[in-house]
C-alpha cells in the first residue's frame, strides 16, 4: 500500500520555522537597542581615561584609551581628536595647552608659560632646563635648552642639556618607536656639537655610552 503524505501537516511546521527564523534578527535589534546607552557610556569613559592619561604625558596608553573608545563608538568625534592630539603631542607638548586649560590645570600651564618664556640669556635657559629635567618634565626641559642654543650657539652647555633633555625624553616617557628614534637623533645630533666646540670635554663619552644602551 502506497504511503500517501498528507500536506496539511507541514504547513504549522514551515510556519513556525518562519517565524522563528524572524525573530532572529528581531532579537538582535532589541539587544543593540537594550547595549546602545552601555557603549556609549563605555565609550565615554575610555574618553576620560585617555584624556588622564595625556594629562600624564602617558602618550601610547591614551591612543590605546581613545581607540577603545571609537571600537565602542564610532561617532565618538572627540576621541578621534583626542588620539591625534595625543600622537601630536609626542613629538610637541606645546599641543596639550588647551587640554591643560579646559583641564584646570594651573600648574602644567604655568612650567608650559616658563618653558616658553624667553630668559635674560644663555645661562638662564640652561637653568631653566636643568629645573625642568629634575622636576621630570623632559619635553619642557628641551624648549629651553633648545632657547639656550639659539642665543649663543657655542655655548657648549646649551648642548649638553639639550642632548640630555632629548635622551631622557626618548628613555622615560611612553612614546612611540618612531618618535623614540626621533628624540635619539637629536640627542646624538646636540652631543656631537658639544664634541666639535669642545673635544677635550670628559664626560662626553659617558653621554654617547648612555645613549647607546637606550638605542632601538
Amino acid at each position: 500500500m502506497e504511503f500517501v503524505k498528507d500536506p496539511t501537516i507541514q504547513k504549522p511546521v514551515r510556519k513556525i520555522s518562519w517565524l522563528k527564523w524572524a525573530a532572529i534578527p528581531l532579537s538582535a535589534v532589541i539587544i543593540f537597542l537594550a547595549l546602545a546607552p552601555v557603549t556609549r557610556n563605555l565609550s565615554s569613559y575610555y574618553l576620560q581615561n585617555g584624556n588622564s592619561l595625556l594629562l600624564e604625558r602617558k602618550y601610547l596608553s591614551a591612543r590605546l584609551s581613545y581607540e577603545k573608545a571609537l571600537l565602542l563608538n564610532s561617532k565618538n568625534t572627540e576621541a578621534n581628536t583626542q588620539k591625534e592630539l595625543a600622537r601630536k603631542a609626542e613629538s610637541d607638548i606645546l599641543v596639550l595647552e588647551d587640554l591643560y586649560e579646559a583641564q584646570n590645570q594651573t600648574e602644567e600651564l604655568r612650567k608650559i608659560s616658563w618653558a616658553n618664556s624667553i630668559p635674560s640669556d644663555e645661562t638662564e635657559a640652561v637653568k631653566l632646563s636643568r629645573q625642568f629635567i629634575e622636576s621630570k618634565d623632559y619635553q619642557l626641559a628641551t624648549i629651553a635648552a633648545k632657547t639656550a642654543t639659539q642665543m649663543d650657539p657655542d655655548y657648549k652647555d646649551a648642548w649638553v642639556y639639550l642632548g640630555i633633555s632629548n635622551m631622557k625624553v626618548a628613555e622615560i616617557l611612553e612614546i612611540s618607536p618612531e618618535s623614540k628614534n626621533k628624540y635619539i637623533a637629536e640627542s646624538k645630533k646636540a652631543f656631537d656639537k658639544v664634541r666639535e666646540i669642545d673635544p677635550e670635554y670628559e664626560d662626553i663619552k659617558n653621554l654617547y655610552g648612555y645613549l647607546d644602551k637606550i638605542t632601538i
